[in-house]
This record gives structure tokens, C-alpha cells and sequence, in this order.
């Protein structure tokens, strides 16, 4: 997994994931709520507070979508708030790294899927542009998203027949990035684990 150095560049409403320094424990997921400059970052955990050990001071390592690749990033804990829900305000990177996921090739195709959001009762139809083991993108027609009120952080379960393989295929995971125009919406799907039935197969 190669590494390089970018910019650092963390969207309003990016889904973020927590991992411990060594970065082999994964703490929680968060949402990014600004400012939109950088000169701060507030995140909002997605865990619930009560499950959660995270205390001031404690080093993280933070990972992001970034132009189709992943980011990391090393920060600390520097305040937990409690008003009006539970913020967290880590300290802004100096250094940022940009690595792609070399094991997990995006595959370019069509097919036809659906997502099913349980707690919202949302089940939508939609089409695979590209996968991989670990993620997806998908779009959404305008007769269909009108329907679907899909959010960042969402909890997803994406069900397909996918071609060359029998029966079947369902993946869990969670919306990562939503953009929507009058004609269509898009949303990238980061799965909980990798997913082997997804090409390539060596």
C-alpha cells in the first residue's frame, strides 16, 4: 500500500473513520461539520457516547475518501463536547497521506441492485458503476430518488445478482459521500468488510 502526501481537504458531512495510533483497532466512524476552511475540525461520532472510551488527549489516526483513493492522517483528541450532541474537536493535521487501496481495484460496470436503508423503510433501485472489494458507487434515476431520501452515514445493505456469479449477493455498509443532480444521485458506498464474490478473483 503506497503512500504519498496531499493536501489535506476534509468536506463538510465526509464520513471519517477512527482507528487507535497503531491504527489496527478501529474506534468509530464520524461525520466532518466543518468549518469548510479547515482551521478547526468538529466531528460528530457516529458511536454512541456510552460505548465509547475516546478521552482529551488520546491520539488517533483518521482515514477519509480523497479523489477516489483513501487519506490518513495523524490528530489528537483536544476536547469532547456534550452541547447540544456529542462533538469531538481534533487538532488539524500538519501532514497528510494519500494511498490507494491496490488490493481493492475498482471494476467499471452496469448492473442493476438494490439498497435497502431498514430504520428510514427505504428499499430503492439503483445501478453499480464501479465496485470493488471494499466499496461501490452507485446511481440512482430520477423516478427513483425521489423516493429515497439517502444520506451520508446512512447504514445500507446492497443486494444484486452480479454477472458470472449464481444467486444472489448482499453487502453491508455505509454511505460515505451523496451527490445529486435534477436527473440523478450518486452515492458511494463504503462496505463493513471486504467483499470476496467482488472481481478480481486472484
Amino acid at each position: 500500500m503506497g503512500m504519498e502526501k496531499c493536501e489535506f481537504a476534509l468536506p463538510r458531512g465526509a464520513l471519517v473513520r477512527f482507528f487507535d495510533e497503531t491504527g489496527d483497532k478501529e474506534i468509530t466512524t464520524g461525520l466532518s461539520i466543518g468549518p469548510e476552511d479547515n482551521s478547526a475540525l468538529i466531528i460528530v461520532p457516529l458511536a454512541d457516547e456510552s460505548m465509547l472510551e475516546a478521552t482529551v488527549g488520546d491520539r488517533l489516526r483518521v482515514r477519509y475518501e480523497y479523489v477516489d483513493a483513501m487519506a490518513e492522517f495523524r490528530s489528537v483528541l483536544t476536547e469532547i463536547m456534550n452541547n447540544p450532541v456529542l462533538l469531538w474537536r481534533i487538532r488539524v493535521p500538519e501532514e497528510v497521506n494519500r494511498f490507494e487501496l491496490r488490493d481493492h481495484k475498482r471494476t467499471q460496470c452496469s448492473v442493476s441492485a438494490t439498497i435497502e436503508i431498514t430504520p428510514k423503510g427505504i428499499s430503492t433501485g439503483t445501478i453499480i458503476r464501479d465496485i470493488s472489494k471494499s466499496g461501490a458507487r452507485c446511481v440512482i434515476r430520477q423516478r427513483e430518488h425521489d423516493l429515497a431520501p439517502l444520506a451520508v452515514g446512512d447504514i445500507i445493505t446492497l443486494r444484486c445478482t452480479f454477472p458470472g456469479i449464481a444467486g444472489e449477493q448482499t453487502a453491508s455498509g455505509s454511505i460515505t459521500q451523496v451527490d445529486q443532480t435534477p436527473e440523478e444521485m450518486t452515492i458511494g458506498i463504503h462496505f463493513t468488510e471486504n467483499q470476496v464474490w467482488v472481481p478480481p478473483y486472484h
